[in-house]
């Protein structure tokens, strides 16, 4: 394949085959409970569909033995499958699965493996009389590209690039490069091989609006101030979120026609902090966290204590430097 893109995604990701029944979530005390229905994990965390509360984040190590134990089982059922589905040429590298589907707004679609939020350059310049991009014919680039380059083109250098002979005309004009231009979005590994870079303008509506917060605060977090460790679990969160909306925007599709983007501003990571709990004394409290920088999600903390003060100052001392909202107790 002459499409030569470093490939930047993770094989952690958890492939689900579809979002699961609502079954009970526990804490490994037993005392937090939450129904809600699995929608995607990785390695660490796990999307869970709730109808109070939205989409909640969970710690895998923080659950009962029976959540990981039910993650796990589902985890091995789907790298059976993706096992099976790779080529037994040794010399064929198998391409990239498809999980993930993106509706853009002209109403063409792109389908690829979700890569998570990234910046990309695609360089641009004349080859006797062909348009090259990152050293690759024009002609030959896959259809999705004939989309994003002239948004590119035309939000960099502010003009209106319709068809190729628009852009050709455009780098006469410019000489005969090469010419930079960095793409930030939603990026996906194509199944024809190489890597394709949605800005989020080019999304359909419904799509844009549930992954801008999340995009805003993936490209907040690569400030060079954020510490490295941040910034990674930044893109390892906002990616998990990214294959949270694709599965249930699909569902909804399937289902209804419409696409689902509600779920997407309610969801928060929750913390269930595990302390020694003495029985009838404490009781669980769910603390809400607000974040003092931009690249920081929405966080609950659940913990144990006697009183409200009591669960602000255990919720305090998790997370220093976050703002305290709403406390209720869970526990009657």
């Amino acid at each position: 394949m002459r499409f030569q893109f470093r490939w930047l995604f993770s094989l952690a990701l958890v492939t689900l085959p579809a979002i699961a029944s609502a079954r009970q979530w526990s804490d490994q005390s037993g005392r937090f409970q939450v129904e809600g229905q699995l929608v995607a994990s990785d390695e660490d965390k796990v999307v869970v569909r709730t109808e109070e509360q939205g989409l909640l984040v969970l710690r895998i190590d923080q659950l009962s033995k029976a959540d990981q134990s039910y993650l796990a089982e589902k985890g091995s059922k789907s790298q059976k499958t993706d096992d099976t589905s790779e080529s037994d040429d040794a010399l064929t590298p198998a391409k990239p699965a498809v999980d993930t589907t993106w509706r853009l707004t002209d109403g063409e679609t792109v389908t690829g493996r979700l890569v998570g939020f990234g910046k990309q350059t695609l360089v641009l310049k004349r080859r006797d009389s062909d348009v090259v991009v990152n050293d690759v014919a024009l002609e030959d680039l896959p259809k999705a590209y004939a989309k994003i380059l002239p948004e590119a083109i035309e939000a960099i250098d502010r003009v209106e690039i319709e068809d190729p002979a628009d852009l050709e005309d455009h780098l006469i004009d410019l000489g005969t490069g090469p010419l930079e231009y960095e793409v930030s979005g939603v990026q996906l590994a194509l199944p024809e091989g190489g890597m394709i870079t949605l800005p989020i303008n080019i999304l359909a509506g419904p799509d844009a609006s549930a992954v801008r917060p999340g995009f805003e605060r993936w490209l907040a977090a690569q400030n060079e101030a954020v510490e490295e460790d941040e910034r990674s679990q930044s893109s390892q969160f906002e990616r998990l979120m990214l294959d949270s909306y694709s599965r249930m925007s699909d569902r909804s599709v399937a289902t209804t026609g419409n696409l689902d983007s509600t779920a997407m501003t309610r969801a928060r990571l929750m913390d269930l902090q595990l302390q020694a709990a003495t029985a009838g004394v404490t009781d669980v409290w769910q603390v809400g966290l607000i974040p003092r920088v931009s690249y920081r999600y929405p966080t609950t903390v659940v913990v144990y204590a006697e009183n409200s003060r009591g669960a602000r100052i255990a919720a305090s001392a998790k997370y220093p430097g976050w703002r305290i909202g709403p406390i209720r107790k869970l526990s009657y």
